[in-house]
Parts: C-alpha cells; structure tokens; sequence
C-alpha cells in the first residue's frame, strides 16, 4: 500500500511540518532555508508513491540489511521525474554547503540502488569533488581498467569525506563503502587516509538508537533529512488497526511521537 499526498494527507502534512519539523529543526539549529526543503522533500516521497506500507504480517519487506518491516522508503520512485528528484537534491545539497567548507568537501557514494545517482546530482548542484565507487555489478560487467573506485584528482589531508545514500538502517553498507574508499585513498594519502573525518547526510534514518552510537564511536558523523518516525506520524491515522500495531512493536520509540 502506498501513500500519495491526498487532502487528508496534506493537511497532516502541513501540521506536521509548522509542528514537529519547526520544533526539530530549532532544536538541532539548522535554517529556515533547510526546514522549507525538508518538507519538499517529504512532500515528494508522498508525491512519488515511495512510501509504501505493508497490509498483513505475512507479506513484510524484504530490507538490504534482511530485516522484514512494515515499511518500505522507495526513492527510486522519486528519482524519476524532476518534480520529485529536485527536492531530495536540493535538500541534501543545502545541508552540505550549509554544514561544511565546500573545498575541504569529497562526496562518497555508496555501492547501492540510489546513492550513486543521487551523490552525482549533488557533487554538480554544489560544484563538489567526488570519490565513485561502482556497485559490485557495475564493475564486473564494465571490466576496463578493472576499477572500482575513481578518485579525484586533487586529495588534502583535511578533506571531509560526506557519504550520501537515501536510507541508513544497519549501517553496514555505510562502513563497507568508506572501507572501500580508505583502501583506494591510501595509495595517494597514506596513513592519512585513516585519518579524513566522515560524515553521512542521508534522507531517511530508520537505525535504532544503538546502531547510530556505534556509529558515533567509529567515527562517523550522522545527519537525516527525516526520522522513520517522522514519516509514519504523517500518515498514522491513515493506517488500519494491523499496521499500527505492527509498526509500534517494530519501532519502539514512534509511541513517543503518537502521544505528541
């Protein structure tokens, strides 16, 4: 089941995002200009069809982690049509340029369905240095040099590297890609390479409290465009009795949001 933006939908919307969005936003300091795009980007994944919700217990989605949920962030719905793309663009753009020096910035994308095209949209938006690293099926199919990652010409030992991906869950696949990345740099940086803080802006952040500690302690810096949380308040009191239930006992702390 998936939700378009209805009548019912953008009201809860507009509540939400002059309620709970203006009251995190001030919380954590960012912009008037970044609360305008995080709601653009919100609107678009309603208008694009990706937020969808299983109907039964039975028929959960299958996570990259392997985890089962009820459910399923699909940017690649929004990445179709720039009506729906511009805003996560731009709202991942503006947390970027608004968060860090511009010439100490190295985008990374991760080995995934909508990191690539996505960190790529972003490097151009923002005129940023960019690491590639082709997903496993790219660069068995397109042999050539036999590389996997591409590196930019110019490297400085106070480079930041900035991963962006659509949905952080396990975080797995976010230290899997900078480990990629820290081999290929160390040829032009040595132990230096080790030493390149880094920093994830992603869209949606559905990781438990505990993934995103561990996390922290190896380093890596975390900023979302929106909680998982945050998505299903927008649309709970569209949900049957089954998916409500089903998602309290998956995610925990959304009774906190229910009860605001």
């Amino acid at each position: 089941k998936t939700f378009k933006i209805n009548h019912n939908i953008r009201q809860a919307l507009f509540v939400y995002k002059i309620g709970s969005i203006q009251k995190t936003m001030t919380e954590v300091g960012l912009n008037r200009e970044l609360e305008i795009r995080r709601g653009a980007y919100i609107s678009a994944l309603f208008n694009a069809g990706s937020i969808k919700i299983a109907t039964a217990s039975d028929n959960l989605f299958k996570l990259k982690s392997g985890q089962e949920s009820w459910i399923y962030i699909d940017h690649g719905d929004a990445l179709c049509q720039p009506s729906t793309e511009r805003p996560f663009i731009e709202a991942i753009g503006t947390i970027i340029e608004n968060s860090f020096s511009n010439e100490n910035v190295v985008l990374l994308n991760l080995a995934s369905k909508s990191s690539p095209h996505v960190t790529g949209a972003v490097a151009f938006r923002n005129d940023c240095r960019q690491i590639i690293v082709s997903p496993e099926a790219v660069a068995d199919a397109e042999r050539g040099t036999n590389r996997n990652v591409r590196l930019p010409n110019i490297l400085k030992g106070e480079d930041i590297l900035v991963v962006v991906d659509d949905v952080l869950t396990s975080g797995e696949t976010l230290k899997r890609g900078l480990k990629i990345a820290r081999n290929a740099l160390r040829d032009r940086l040595g132990d230096g390479a080790d030493k390149l803080a880094s920093h994830l802006v992603v869209g949606i952040n559905r990781a438990t409290p505990e993934t995103i500690e561990i996390l922290k302690q190896e380093g890596i810096t975390i900023t979302s465009l929106a909680s998982i949380e945050e998505i299903i308040t927008i649309i709970w009191q569209k949900l049957t009795p089954k998916q409500q239930a089903g998602l309290l006992g998956e995610f925990p702390m959304l009774s906190q949001r229910i009860g605001e």
